[in-house]
């Protein structure tokens, strides 16, 4: 009587119980028939809900130069980097509403990728949010954006026989162009007064555009004798006949720089119209997009243009996605610029370039002025080795037990090493040849060109990215297939 033992015993928390936010273990003893009363702890579980939110241009980039009318293309990324599961994850986005989403229950360390469009009338910051439930009622919410910039000079092809304007209603404070101080003029200020009355006059003080404009909304000004005049005043009242709130003045007659986005206090200048009916086409065939492994440093850019009225010019933009610098024709330069292509219908441009990623983007013209949407290509110089997966293929669901991955390596300098990594989803840990474990880890595979690994997979989903590195240490990219495996 009056003795004690004291037992210990420990428990591995699992995904439930952090969603849950503790745990409570129940006791009691029993000795001789006789069984104690029960007692019961609980241990809090900490949670901590994260979502992240990742907006870009497809290619990877945070930002992306689109032509007036063209679509700007978006890939959204949405990442659970807490330890609980969220729900009701929503992404919102108020200047790409088809970037909109509501997305599946994300546990840790899941993530939900898609793209999408918009449709480009001017230059904007598009930002895109998502918020989330934790288990606990706990809201979650990050946000993202994505700048979208316009390659449009007014007066690339001459004098535009209309322009495209957007009102903004925000007053002188919204200037910024490049014309000289003594074109613009600005006077009082529209204050978001939404909608005004609109009267848009030519140097002559003849009325060319009357009507009513809502802030946001793009309206479209043509000259007489369908070229506009050399400038044009703007007059904004709070309805017709009312009274004036805001006036503005700039130069249209090309001999003043005017660009697309450029903003003349509450007016911002969305493009411009050339009248013509078909819109010349063009195409980059050489190096091909994707293309990895390009023999330098001499490469040949190449492609083709067609237009029923015939090709005037092609020009390239061609950029080091590595230091961000674009080629001006003698040098690598910060400022966005482009190249002159040798040809029309079928055109090219050689250039010597170091091993890296490079973009190539080309336009072409018609004999009226009207040019193409543009045609790209993203590729990689140099000797930069190959990985590929064959086994299992991405997607796919296999069934349980004995799986042998398998796949190729490939590099014009021959293979030096293949690395694995495989990744159980479902509890997070990676496989480092012999055990699961927490920490990120990877394994050196027997084989190089050709290579395969035999591992025993129980029901779940799993992640495998492959690697490879040539005789000279250069990395390939990685290779990813996401699989399940089905219970027996």
């Amino acid at each position: 009587p009056g003795e004690s033992v004291t037992c210990t015993a420990s428990y591995t928390v699992d995904q439930a119980d952090l969603n849950a936010g503790s745990v409570t273990n129940i006791a009691d003893a029993t000795a001789d028939g006789t069984t104690s009363p029960t007692d019961t702890a609980t241990a809090d579980a900490t949670q901590d809900p994260i979502v992240v939110i990742d907006k870009r241009a497809v290619d990877g980039t945070d930002s992306q130069v689109v032509t007036i009318g063209e679509l700007a293309e978006f890939r959204i990324g949405v990442t659970n980097t807490g330890n609980v599961t969220l729900t009701d994850v929503a992404v919102t986005d108020a200047l790409s509403p088809d970037c909109a989403a509501n997305l599946a229950d994300l546990n840790p360390g899941d993530s939900d990728t898609y793209d999408c469009t918009q449709t480009v009338t001017a230059a904007f910051n598009n930002v895109a949010a998502v918020s989330a439930q934790g288990p606990q009622g706990q809201t979650v919410t990050d946000e993202d954006s994505s700048a979208v910039t316009i390659l449009a000079n007014v007066c690339e092809f001459g004098k535009p026989d209309a322009l495209i304007l957007t009102y903004t209603g925000i007053g002188p404070d919204g200037t910024n162009n490049s014309q000289s101080g003594n074109e613009v003029i600005l006077d009082g200020d529209a204050q978001d007064q939404n909608p005004v009355w609109m009267v848009v006059r030519d140097h002559k003080g003849v009325a060319i555009f009357e009507g009513e404009v809502a802030v946001g909304e793009s309206f479209t000004v043509e000259g007489t004798k369908n070229k506009i005049p050399p400038r044009m005043l703007f007059e904004m009242y709070d309805r017709r006949g009312g009274t004036k709130l805001e006036t503005v003045r700039f130069h249209t007659s090309c001999s003043q720089p005017l660009f697309a986005g450029d903003q003349f206090g509450s007016i911002t200048v969305a493009g411009e119209v050339i009248d013509d009916k078909v819109r010349p086409k063009v195409k980059v065939d050489n190096p091909s997009d994707g293309a990895k492994n390009v023999v330098g440093p001499k490469v040949t850019i190449s492609g083709t243009a067609s237009d029923g009225g015939g090709i005037d010019r092609v020009r390239v933009y061609i950029k080091n996605r590595d230091t961000g610098q674009s080629w001006n024709g003698t040098e690598w330069d910060d400022p966005w610029t482009w190249v002159l292509a040798e040809g029309t219908t079928s055109w090219s441009y050689e250039i010597e370039l170091d091993e890296g990623s490079y973009q190539v983007l080309a336009w072409s013209w018609d004999r009226s002025g009207d040019i193409s949407a543009y045609s790209q290509s993203l590729f990689v110089v140099g000797d930069k080795p190959i990985a590929i997966i064959e086994k299992p293929v991405d997607g796919s669901t296999i069934a349980s037990g004995e799986l042998t991955i398998t796949g190729l390596a490939s590099d014009v300098d021959g293979i030096d090493r293949v690395r694995l990594f495989i990744r159980d989803l479902d509890n997070l840990k990676s496989w480092n040849g012999s055990e699961w474990v927490d920490p990120w880890t990877w394994i050196l595979l027997e084989g190089q060109e050709s290579w395969e690994y035999t591992i025993d997979l129980d029901a779940g989903r799993y992640q495998i990215l492959v690697w490879t590195w040539d005789e000279n240490d250069n990395r390939s990219d990685y290779a990813q297939s996401l699989f399940e495996v089905a219970g027996t």
